[in-house]
């Protein structure tokens, strides 16, 4: 398991450096970049791995209105430039970065839920690494983050805040370990920050490079395969 987690840490680095070399020069700012989220990922490795907890003894339900909550990034995204905010792509292009960075950073937190096999804090079930919630919320704060930080760095920044609540969220109503948000918060962040890595210039203007989602389905799940051609 070990292998797979730094597989895939070693994944969105060299994906990313190569698009990147490929087209300008890698900065020091940009290594920082990725800095947060790999350390995200090693911090909820290495917690996971140390932690000894017992499960408690009852469920407590999470109201719907903070369980959804972190989905307002997407329509803060997709609804800014209605009010005059620019963003780095066309609407198009927007949501193809956004569905992306959400199935590329499933394709990875789904199986290791089932291949880690966590119990839960509450001990509902044993899917509890890595945080899908934290995953999905954080892939959607550095979508917002990428197309508003040159127009509207508060804009950009505010899907982080909702992230973090999201994920506080999780952790105090016992559906999660901090290890599994830490993870997941990780890998949402990489995830988003390959997809912009890898089409720079957006879908539309990409013609060497595109996306194809297959569907598959067998007797205990079902979902969307994605290939990336480039």
């Amino acid at each position: 398991m070990t292998r797979t987690l730094t597989f895939l840490i070693v994944f969105c680095y060299l994906y990313t450096a190569k698009a990147q070399v490929k087209d300008s020069l890698i900065t020091p700012n940009k290594i920082n970049a990725y800095i947060l989220p790999t350390s995200l990922v090693v911090g909820g490795i290495t917690l996971n791995a140390l932690k000894k907890e017992k499960p408690l003894k009852f469920f407590k339900s999470v109201p719907s209105t903070i369980d959804y909550m972190h989905y307002s990034t997407a329509a803060l995204g997709i609804l800014a430039p209605i009010s005059g905010i620019t963003s780095k792509n066309s609407l198009i292009d927007r949501s193809i970065y956004l569905s992306a960075g959400f199935l590329l950073s499933s394709a990875i937190t789904l199986p290791l839920k089932k291949t880690m096999s966590v119990l839960r804090p509450d001990g509902s079930d044993s899917k509890s690494f890595p945080s899908g919630h934290a995953t999905t919320a954080f892939a959607m704060a550095q979508w917002l983050r990428e197309e508003y930080k040159a127009s509207n760095p508060l804009l950009s920044y505010s899907g982080y805040f909702i992230a973090t609540a999201s994920s506080i969220s999780r952790v105090s109503y016992h559906k999660h370990h901090l290890a599994d948000v830490l993870m997941g918060a990780g890998i949402g962040m990489l995830s988003t920050k390959a997809i912009y890595a890898i089409f720079p210039n957006g879908f539309s203007k990409s013609n060497d490079k595109h996306i194809t989602l297959y569907p598959i389905s067998s007797k205990e799940t079902y979902g969307l395969t994605m290939a990336i051609v480039f």
